[in-house]
């Protein structure tokens, strides 16, 4: 080592990456832009609510479910999905756990109440950030992902188990 010290991130760092994920995400899954949204999200990808955990392990899989989610939004009139970085911190030097705040809006009317998240964002050789896990305060109607109810609190979002690439099987 030549004695350089190297800078290590800060969470304003962490936050402003979280919140550039967050609205690229948020632009994709409006636009039913699978590629975009392909970008942003890893396989394989854990997804939580208060009622429901799946694990989304393949292309097609992912494709499916980004759809699913797109037109479910779509079809209830969701033109805004503003989602709100409230905190975001490096557990490590290639890994972000944050949490926020989701805004459903039609224009200027709430359509559900607002709720907690928390992701994990993790990134490659390429500094390229990918959500790994979604964890969502809210219930869904029928066990189907695309179609959200409140929990009308702001209750924690589930804590995350499992990290395939730092636990492997």
């Amino acid at each position: 080592m030549s004695g350089q010290v190297t800078e290590q991130p800060t969470d304003a760092e962490a936050k402003r990456i979280y919140q550039e994920h967050l609205d690229a995400l948020s632009t994709a899954i409006l636009a039913a832009d699978l590629q975009a949204g392909r970008a942003r999200v890893a396989i394989p990808y854990f997804i939580q609510t208060l009622d429901i955990s799946i694990v989304v392990k393949t292309e097609e899989e992912f494709e499916k479910t980004f759809l699913a989610v797109s037109a479910s939004m779509r079809a209830e009139g969701v033109t805004e999905q503003i989602r709100i970085a409230q905190n975001a911190n490096f557990i490590a030097p290639d890994e972000i756990i944050g949490t926020h705040v989701t805004h459903r809006m039609r224009r200027a009317t709430r359509l559900i109440a607002p709720y907690p998240s928390r992701i994990r964002l993790v990134s490659d050789a390429g500094n390229t950030w990918r959500e790994t896990h979604s964890s969502n305060a809210l219930y869904t109607r029928a066990g189907h992902i695309a179609l959200l109810v409140s929990a009308h609190d702001m209750s924690s979002p589930p804590p995350f188990y499992y990290a395939p690439e730092r636990n492997p099987e």
